[in-house]
């Protein structure tokens, strides 16, 4: 009985452990958590600043022997970005949950992901400053990650070019790269910084309504839409909604088509035949 009692309380402690991990790892992010005092993000700080902030909290609210008691989980934050080889459970743990997450948001595949949004015709009107700014974003941002392989799965790109003349992007990194150039410009608009379900989808549709303003976004996401699903055929066989994507045409990104496809793997080269997930409706 004792052995069990050991088992179970051992379980529970690494349990905590774990959560306490997975919800502080990235709250370095936050403007008056993040160095310099100037509430800037740098990417590669704030797993350091989530770090700082999860050992204050500690010893603020459990003193040094709280403090010393989650120095694993501490270590594991401030490293989860780095390229470790130790043989540290929870901090291969909480590097691969991150990795995972990170790749779903990218990839689009979230079990009930939302396109459409519900808004007035003037919370669907691009501001002035995104419509000028956005050629510097996709070029920046999304164009050097055009046919680079960065995702463990299918479609493993965060923007793959396509013969057609369409780039088809994620829309979550192209949001990302938004926040990014807003943050370096210090552009204050905090519809694209609300947290809420809903303003995020609004601040996305608003970024894809952008590219519109400029006609540079393809058939297949229609008004009221931020992106739409894909379907593609890797080595011949159909993959049915593999794709989350705003198909932007190549003319605008600063390389030429050619160009892009060149940077094309073999893995990237065997996903062909890209069509729109057309819905089929309910059968009578």
């Amino acid at each position: 009985m004792e052995e069990i009692h050991d088992s179970t309380h051992t379980e529970r402690l690494l349990y905590g452990k774990h959560m306490i991990a997975a919800l502080a790892h990235d709250v370095g992010k936050m403007g008056h958590l993040r160095p310099g005092g100037d509430g800037r993000y740098v990417k590669d700080d704030h797993a350091a600043a989530s770090a700082r902030a999860l050992g204050a909290w500690a010893t603020e609210c459990g003193g040094e022997d709280a403090a010393l008691a989650l120095r694993s989980v501490i270590d594991a934050v401030r490293n989860h970005h780095r390229a470790t080889s130790g043989p540290d459970p929870l901090l291969r743990c909480l590097k691969k949950a991150d990795t995972a997450a990170r790749e779903e948001e990218f990839s689009g595949e979230r079990k009930n992901p939302r396109m459409h949004v519900s808004a007035d015709k003037a919370d669907t009107e691009p501001p002035e400053w995104l419509i000028r700014n956005i050629p510097r974003i996709l070029n920046d941002h999304v164009g050097p990650a055009i046919n680079v392989e960065a995702l463990g799965k299918k479609p493993f790109a965060r923007a793959i070019s396509s013969t057609n003349g369409v780039v088809y992007v994620c829309p979550h990194y192209l949001f990302d790269g938004v926040r990014e150039h807003m943050e370096k410009e210090n552009v204050a608009d905090m519809r694209f910084f609300d947290s809420s379900r809903a303003a995020e989808l609004r601040a996305k549709l608003l970024v894809t309504n952008s590219l519109k303003s400029r006609g540079w976004v393809g058939e297949g996401v229609g008004e009221g839409y931020y992106a739409s699903f894909w379907n593609y055929a890797y080595e011949g066989k159909k993959v049915t909604r593999g794709g989350f994507w705003i198909p932007v045409f190549a003319e605008a990104f600063g390389a030429g088509l050619s160009e892009l496809e060149k940077r094309k793997g073999a893995r990237l080269r065997r996903i062909t035949s890209v069509s729109p997930c057309l819905a089929r409706g309910k059968k009578k």
